[in-house]
């Protein structure tokens, strides 16, 4: 791996990464607090140029301090490239960065290392510590600086974050260039349809439709609560999902131990599980779900209904000729609402697609 970092004014250097490898997991332990994480990657980076140490970086995991879903995550219907489903997140705050000149050097691999840069997410808690930068030296012209908070913002502003604006940009490059290589597989048209016609975007509303029936109560939650601000509201939508999740999966989800005490005592929780545990059978097909999810991903909409039968059976380890050409294809434009790119008014041929 090679990344750029700006040195000072405007120069840049090339500089090369080591990776340290910790195949068995090195655990790191904080002193001052006794507090253990986990020692996820390690990388020393150099100067191309002379082989000069540059800084040492930690990437740190640390165990959930409250493992499960809970009321204060947030939920959301989500698709990509081939899949979609329910998913929570939970808000974390912003990155920052601190810089300090340490009383103590800390050595690393026959280095002393006066500088150190932290990364935080959320409130400066140590459990929101997620990475650290360690410094060897700084620059001639930086350690010029009379000032001592001059040569922390330095290393802070110019150094790491401009490290991780550069990193984030490559990750996005690399994300869009994935979304235009899938694309040219699964054009949004073909040559013979009208520029106006999107099957990504026909696609988006069929599979967001299909996930409200399968996440019923979750969808109605959403709607009805959402943005959920207050803790009742928060626990409706909680107790939905948690609903829904026992039906599809067969048990409910890991939820955190004071969330879960909570929702025992709500009679909207309870008659909503009672439901889900006498639902009988899934709310959305097996078969259904497969044809949606590899409409695009796997081209079946440019497919005839021979094409099709073919296709499907084989992509989902059914036997030759399980499911009909004719009734998927019923299916997927009747019940799923999705838009096949064959030619109008003739014989159903392959589509090739646009050269390139």
């Amino acid at each position: 791996m090679k990344a750029v970092t700006d040195i000072f004014e405007g120069r840049e250097r090339p500089v090369k990464w080591q990776t340290i490898p910790h195949p068995d997991g090195t655990t790191i332990c904080f002193e001052n607090s006794g507090q253990v994480c986990l020692l996820r990657e390690e990388t020393i980076a150099s100067f191309a140029d002379t082989g000069q140490p540059c800084f040492v970086r930690l990437k740190f995991d640390w165990p959930s301090a409250q493992s499960g879903v809970s009321k204060e995550h947030q939920f959301a219907f989500v698709t990509w490239h081939g899949d979609a489903g329910a998913a929570y997140m939970k808000e974390v705050g912003p990155r920052w960065l601190e810089a300090v000149k340490l009383d103590k050097p800390q050595p690393f691999h026959g280095y002393l290392h006066p500088y150190r840069v932290d990364l935080y997410e959320g409130p400066k808690a140590l459990t929101n510590l997620k990475e650290r930068f360690y410094f060897t030296c700084l620059p001639l012209e930086v350690a010029s600086f009379k000032d001592e908070q001059l040569k922390l913002e330095w290393l802070a502003k110019n150094c790491v974050a401009n490290l991780l604006e550069r990193e984030a940009k490559q990750r996005h490059a690399k994300a869009k260039q994935l979304e235009a290589e899938q694309l040219k597989g699964t054009p949004a048209h073909l040559p013979h349809e009208d520029t106006d016609v999107d099957h990504y975007e026909n696609w988006r509303q069929a599979v967001v439709k299909l996930l409200c029936k399968k996440w019923p109560n979750l969808c109605a939650a959403m709607k009805a609560f959402g943005p959920a601000n207050t803790g009742q509201d928060k626990q409706k939508v909680l107790s939905a999902f948690i609903a829904d999740y026992r039906t599809i999966f067969g048990e409910p989800p890991d939820v955190k131990k004071e969330d879960a005490a909570e929702l025992w005592k709500d009679d909207y929780y309870v008659d909503l599980m009672n439901k889900a545990v006498n639902a009988g059978g899934l709310p959305v097909d097996k078969m259904l779900w497969q044809l949606a999810i590899g409409w695009l991903a796997k081209g079946y909409y440019r497919m005839n209904e021979k094409q099709l039968e073919e296709a499907f059976n084989r992509d989902w380890d059914y036997q030759p000729g399980q499911h009909k050409g004719n009734t998927l294809a019923k299916y997927a434009r009747d019940r799923i609402g999705l838009l096949f790119a064959l030619k109008r008014g003739r014989p159903e041929k392959p589509n090739s697609l646009p050269p390139g």
